[in-house]
């Protein structure tokens, strides 16, 4: 925990890149156990992203007491440039 309280901030937001696998879960753990408030799960969401993914990310955030944020690939919003 103390590994923990030196990487993050205690004055910004505290970003864990969160999938709801057990890496990203303990990690998240971690931040929100030091942060509480101040830690939010990122969860990215790109063409192979399905519904149980989601869905279990958000429910392991929630078991947590942390936010979860999901962001799109940009290239979901401009298929054109993925070519």
């Amino acid at each position: 925990m103390q590994d923990t309280a030196q990487w993050g901030t205690e004055e910004g937001i505290n970003l864990v890149a969160f999938g709801g696998g057990v890496a990203s879960t303990l990690a998240a753990f971690l931040v929100h156990s030091v942060f509480e408030a101040r830690c939010v799960g990122v969860f990215g969401v790109g063409q192979r992203t399905t519904e149980g993914q989601l869905q279990r990310a958000r429910t392991l955030a929630e078991c947590l007491g942390a936010s979860l944020s999901c962001v799109c690939d940009v290239l979901l919003l401009w298929p054109t440039l993925a070519s």
